[in-house]
């Protein structure tokens, strides 16, 4: 994993969402960029977005550990149904 600081995309106070799927209000829901993409899509907007450090957002892990429970809650029971499409390893997608 990259040590690099994240980078989110922000339009109209909302941050982009994960693989395009519209906007969200916590930042822990973001999409994540490497600040050269963010920053150069930012300047492709005309102004419209703005690109900022996760960190800037982001004070503690409390709300990420949070999802993070309520993600692996969540995949454990599609796992369960057997209706997961898991990597060829069986493990985390990338």
């Amino acid at each position: 994993m990259s040590t690099e600081t994240p980078y989110v995309l922000i339009k109209g106070g909302m941050f982009y969402a994960h693989n395009s799927q519209g906007y969200v209000h916590r930042v822990e829901l973001a999409e994540i960029y490497t600040k050269e993409y963010a920053e150069r899509h930012a300047r492709s907007c005309s102004g419209e977005v703005v690109a900022k450090p996760a960190t800037d957002f982001l004070h503690d892990t409390h709300a990420i550990d949070s999802i993070i429970e309520r993600l692996e809650a969540m995949r454990a029971a599609v796992i369960r149904k057997g209706t997961a499409e898991l990597p060829a390893d069986g493990g985390p997608e990338s």
